[in-house]
């Protein structure tokens, strides 16, 4: 199966979808996302690869945190 990055084409898309995952004005995703651009980062947020500027915890907690800030409001609601 596909993954989300190798889906999308072109900055644009990438955003658009990193913005249904990662949380408004967060500084782990826009510094990523500056150094590598739009489907570099989403394809770093869907892997367990090394992020740039994020330290080695940080990039395993950054698509964990996003996803249990999306999920919870949900089960809570």
């Amino acid at each position: 199966m596909a993954t989300l990055a190798e889906q999308v084409r072109g900055k644009r898309m990438s955003r658009v979808a990193l913005s249904m995952f990662a949380e408004p004005n967060d500084p782990a995703t826009g510094r990523v996302l500056a150094h590598t651009g739009g489907v570099e980062t989403l394809r770093l947020f869907e892997s367990d690869d090394s992020a740039p500027d994020l330290a080695r915890a940080e990039t395993l907690m950054w698509p964990e945190h996003h996803l249990y800030a999306r999920i919870t409001p949900d089960l809570l609601g």
